[in-house]
């Protein structure tokens, strides 16, 4: 069966969707939530899927084009592959060492990572909502004629919804307290799928950057059955 566009684009939600069912139905929910754990097969398919992306958007960065989209690319990779050093704990599984004391006290999942220091612990939401809400702006009139090959392309528009409505329902959860019915039920369903939300936006990572790395890559000319371009056949007839 061939997968047509629509259907990609939407995978997404179709993926995190299926993965929901396991983890509320009680004889899968063990597993599904087991696959969510640090240094298990949701996790290194997240990293696999950044460092593709970091590595195909720096040979965007590095092809000839517009300074502006090279710098673009670049910085994406430069973001991308730090997103995967912080997923991997910059190695503390892979390595097995303990961290530092101080470092321990100042990170309350007791990891190598910035993004659980200090201020930074628990603002994943933010951290997802602000790139996605910029993303699908950055995709429409102006702001996407400007920034040319590098503007993500609008069938991303899906799956960056998906991480932006689940960042507005982890981020509003600061601010409705427990014992309504309603959100506490929508809340309990939507919380453990956060790791299944950071292999999205890994998704979105890997697709932009290798349609970029599509659309930058560089055109040979057109020649005929010669091996001559088109116009010097037609001036050398002329």
């Amino acid at each position: 069966m061939r997968w047509s566009p629509r259907l990609l684009d939407w995978g997404p939600w179709i993926v995190t969707g299926l993965f929901a069912a396991l983890i509320a139905l009680p004889d899968t929910r063990n597993l599904a939530l087991g696959l969510q754990k640090d240094n298990q097969p949701i996790e290194w398919l997240t990293v696999l899927l950044l460092l593709l992306g970091a590595g195909a958007a720096m040979t965007c960065a590095a092809r000839p084009g517009p300074i502006r989209e090279r710098f673009v690319f670049g910085l994406g990779a430069a973001l991308f592959f730090f997103v995967a050093g912080e997923e991997l704990a910059w190695g503390q599984y892979l390595l097995g060492g303990p961290i530092s004391e101080s470092w321990a006290a100042a990170n309350r999942q007791g990891e190598t990572t910035l993004h659980n220091m200090g201020a930074l612990q628990g603002k994943a939401e933010l951290m997802y909502l602000l790139p996605a809400v910029c993303a699908l702006v950055a995709m429409r009139g102006r702001c996407s004629h400007w920034l040319g090959r590098a503007a993500p392309s609008r069938r991303l528009a899906p799956a960056l919804i998906l991480v932006a409505l689940f960042s507005i329902v982890e981020f509003a959860s600061t601010w409705f307290p427990a014992g309504r019915p309603l959100w506490d039920s929508l809340y309990a369903g939507i919380r453990p799928l956060g790791e299944m939300i950071e292999l999205v936006i890994a998704w979105i990572v890997c697709r932009y950057a290798l349609e970029g790395a599509r659309a930058t890559e560089p055109k040979l000319l057109a020649r005929d059955v010669d091996g001559a371009p088109p116009n010097v056949r037609s001036a050398h007839r002329a």
